[in-house]
C-alpha cells in the first residue's frame, strides 16, 4: 500500500494524461517541482521509497522524473528502472543535488538535465517549460481521444459484430461490445471518422478484453490516406485540448 504521503496530489487538469514523478526526503524540493508540474497541467505522483517508485515505473507512463541524488540512496536502480521500462523509457530524467560531485555522477548516470541546491523557482519553472514540449511531441504519438462512434467488426468467420467506440489513437481503440471478442482475434475493423466523414478501413487484432462488455484492439489502416487522415484528426483534437488546458 502506497502511503498518504507518497499518494498526495492536488487536483489538476491534465487532459492530455502526463504525468511526472518526484522521488526525494525533502518536501521542500517535492512542493515546488510539483507546483511547476502542476501549473502546467502535469500529474505528479510522490515517492519516498525508491523500491516503490521503481514498482510504479513497471505499471503507469511517465514523461519526467525528478530524483533527489542528496536524499534517495538508490539512484542508479531507479535510472535504470526508467530506461528498461516498457512504458517510461523515453521520460526526461532530472537530477536533484547540493555537491558538484553528486551533480556529476548523475549526469554519468545519463540523466537529462540538473539542478544544484539551493534550487531557484525561476530556473526550474523556466527549465521545466521548454522539457514541456518534449513531453507533449513524446505523448502526442499516444494520444488517445475520447469518441463514441459505431464500429463495423467482421470476424474470421464472417459475422459482424456492431459496437461502439471508448476511445480511438493512431493504431488501436478501445470498444464498448455486445459479445465478447476473443483474445488475439483477427478482425476486419470499420468507422466513420466525425465531422470529415472519413470512412477508416483497418485489419487489426483484440489485445485485451475484460468480459463484461469492453475490449481493445490494435489495427493498422489499409491505406496510407487513411492512415495519414486518422493522424490529422486526432492531431487536431491533441492540440484543441492543449491548448483548451492552457487557457484554463
Amino acid at each position: 500500500m502506497l502511503s498518504a504521503q507518497q499518494c498526495a496530489r492536488r487536483p489538476v487538469l491534465n487532459p492530455v494524461g502526463l504525468q511526472a514523478m518526484v522521488v526525494s526526503h525533502d518536501s521542500a524540493m517535492t512542493n515546488l517541482f510539483s507546483a511547476v508540474l502542476e501549473r502546467l497541467g502535469i500529474g505528479v505522483q510522490r515517492y519516498v521509497d525508491e523500491l516503490q517508485a521503481g514498482l510504479q515505473l513497471e505499471r503507469d507512463r511517465f514523461e519526467a522524473i525528478i530524483l533527489d541524488f542528496d536524499t534517495i540512496a538508490r539512484t542508479v536502480f531507479l535510472v535504470d528502472r526508467v530506461r528498461n521500462s516498457r512504458c517510461s523509457h523515453a521520460a526526461l530524467v532530472f537530477g536533484v543535488a547540493s555537491e558538484v560531485a553528486a551533480l556529476e555522477r548523475a549526469l554519468q548516470q545519463k540523466i537529462n538535465v540538473s539542478f544544484q541546491r539551493p534550487l531557484q523557482r525561476e530556473r526550474v519553472d523556466a527549465v521545466v517549460r521548454a522539457a514541456y514540449g518534449l513531453m507533449l511531441h513524446d505523448r502526442r504519438q499516444y494520444f488517445r481521444y475520447g469518441v463514441s462512434v459505431p464500429v463495423r467488426l467482421k470476424r474470421k468467420s464472417g459475422e459482424e459484430v456492431h459496437c461502439i467506440s471508448i476511445n480511438v489513437s493512431q493504431n488501436g481503440a478501445a470498444l464498448n461490445i455486445p459479445a465478447p471478442l476473443e483474445l488475439s482475434e483477427d478482425l476486419e475493423i470499420c468507422f466513420a471518422i466525425p465531422e470529415v466523414q472519413e470512412l477508416i478501413l483497418a485489419r487489426g487484432t483484440v489485445i485485451w478484453h475484460d468480459r463484461h462488455g469492453k475490449a481493445g484492439v490494435r489495427f493498422d489502416c489499409s491505406s496510407k490516406e487513411s492512415q495519414t487522415r486518422l493522424a490529422e484528426w486526432l492531431d487536431a483534437h491533441f492540440m484543441q485540448t492543449v491548448s483548451k488546458s492552457t487557457k484554463d
